[in-house]
């Protein structure tokens, strides 16, 4: 499996949580685009978002009541919202920080919920993205099934799966 590369998408008031996530995903073997360690001092931070958003496989939103209030993210969210229309396929995961409320078109994906000292939801994404990268028999393989109000934590909770192709 080549290594795909996922944007990190988070409110800079949850750097602890979200360093420990991003260590978590690139021990998995995943390449993270994160803004402490891609953006460019001498470029406009608003294209440099926009092109990293572009390059990437996938884009994963931390949301949380910070992210919820964060201009940033929300801008990262529409670029990552314009991007998976023109792609036709999932682009954003949604990893949701305890019982935060999901807004917009976040709300109708399937969500992966995290807890501060429990990350077990993590690794249940993390393991559906391996899953369908290295499904070959799929030619739709790099996750666009479109996952619709489902929500997968760590304590094993699983509404009902509903799979769009």
């Amino acid at each position: 499996m080549d290594k795909s590369t996922i944007f990190f998408s988070y409110s800079h008031k949850d750097a602890a949580v979200a360093k420990r996530v991003v260590e978590h995903i690139e021990a998995a073997g995943f390449v993270v685009w994160l803004d402490l360690n891609d953006i460019e001092l001498n470029m406009p931070v608003g294209y440099q978002l926009a092109v990293g958003i572009r390059k990437v496989d996938y884009v994963i939103v931390l949301v949380s009541e910070n992210a919820n209030g964060s201009d940033w993210v929300k801008r990262e969210i529409s670029l990552s919202n314009y991007r998976e229309s023109q792609a036709g396929s999932v682009v954003v995961i949604p990893l949701v920080l305890g019982d935060c409320r999901v807004h917009g078109f976040l709300a109708r994906k399937k969500l992966f919920r995290i807890e501060v000292d429990n990350l077990e939801g993590l690794d249940v994404l993390i393991s559906e993205l391996k899953g369908h990268i290295d499904d070959s028999s799929d030619p739709q393989s790099q996750f666009n099934r479109i996952y619709q109000g489902d929500v997968i934590s760590g304590r094993g909770s699983v509404n009902s799966m509903k799979w769009s192709y």
